[in-house]
């Protein structure tokens, strides 16, 4: 993977602008994104990824206002300018422009003189410019509605589909689509916001969740548990995990100790819709299973076991990519399972 993939794309940042959607500034940062989080207000900070620039959303996770400065890169022209361009330069791009009718005094103090043009009923371009030089370029929506942290706002059409009428659907247990889900979010391939975002979505109200998430919120469970997967999305599972630390139960219960049994899996009957899933790690969150529905994951290449006994311990031996098995001297009620396994070439680990 060459570098312009894993990092933050500068040509594509130039060429952000007001009205620009999410899915813009995700592309263009690359590898350097993060889901943003109400504490950020819709700021995103170019910075952190090495670049001087700075994009702001508005409630409808459009872009609001962008702002190039410092260091940015000079050969990207920006409505036709450049950072670095001498004053006189500027004045001939874009004759247009004119001194801003309320200057920043902390700027003016800062020897930082403003112009300001109107480029179109709704969009403003404005610049910052030092000593004769342009030091900076921003375009803004004056009118937009920016995010506040403490300030429940509606999430945008289409940022949470309408919950399905089966809870846990395509799975038999609720609590394995959970699983799912985390998988699903963590990797980007559904977005469901902040535990707060969620929790105020479901709720239809602020939500401050270190008050209030010291309690398990039933209304946010039964949303995400009702959640409509697509079989791309459930094809999309490569990885998943049983453990009491995943992200995913915080957006029900936001200071969960992991110590109670509300999130344990009980049953895999569905799990056959993972059919690209690889690894599969059963080592808590569990009690005796059974095994059967493992026989529907053609591309399983390791697996980790442990709870249990578990019935239909048999499923084990028709993983046709099976390399690596994990579990505990106790696990397996038939312990010649082992030994075909490792007849067939698999590395089994045993904990004792």
């Amino acid at each position: 993977m060459t570098a312009a993939v894993q990092g933050i794309q500068r040509d594509r940042v130039s060429r952000l602008r007001p009205g620009d959607t999410l899915d813009a500034v995700r592309s263009a940062w690359g590898s350097h994104w993060r889901p943003l989080t109400r504490k950020d207000e819709g700021y995103v900070w170019g910075r952190e990824a090495g670049v001087d620039c700075v994009v702001r959303f508005d409630v409808h996770d459009t872009i609001a206002q962008v702002s190039f400065y410092g260091r940015f890169p000079a050969r990207y022209a920006i409505e036709g300018l450049q950072l670095g361009m001498t004053l006189e330069v500027l004045r001939a791009a874009r004759p247009g422009l004119a001194p801003s009718a309320t200057p920043d005094p902390e700027l003016l103090e800062a020897g930082i003189a403003e112009y300001a043009e109107w480029l179109s009923e709704q969009l403003r371009l404005s610049v910052r410019v030092r000593k004769d030089v342009l030091v900076g370029i921003d375009l803004d929506r004056p009118a937009a509605v920016y995010p506040r942290a403490d300030v429940w706002v509606p999430a945008p059409p289409g940022r949470y589909p309408p919950p399905e009428s089966a809870p846990g659907a395509p799975f038999a247990d609720p609590n394995l689509k959970l699983v799912v889900l985390e998988e699903l979010r963590s990797r980007g391939v559904i977005e469901l916001g902040t535990p707060e975002d969620l929790c105020m979505h479901v709720l239809g109200r602020y939500v401050d969740l270190e008050r209030e998430g010291h309690d398990f919120m039933p209304a946010c469970r039964d949303y995400l548990v009702a959640y409509p997967l697509t079989s791309a999305q459930l094809q999309a599972v490569e990885s998943l995990c049983l453990d009491g630390g995943l992200e995913i139960y915080r957006y029900m219960f936001h200071h969960w100790d992991g110590e109670s049994d509300e999130f344990d899996v009980r049953s895999l009957q569905g799990i056959e819709h993972c059919v690209n899933l690889r690894e599969f790690d059963i080592n808590a969150m569990c009690g005796s299973l059974d095994l059967t529905p493992l026989r529907g994951l053609p591309a399983l290449e390791t697996l980790g076991l442990s709870c249990g006994p578990h019935d239909g311990e048999d499923a084990l031996l028709t993983l046709p990519q099976l390399k690596t098995f994990t579990c505990f001297d106790d696990t397996l009620r038939d312990p010649s399972i082992r030994s075909a396994l490792e007849s067939r070439g698999v590395r089994v680990k045993v904990y004792r």
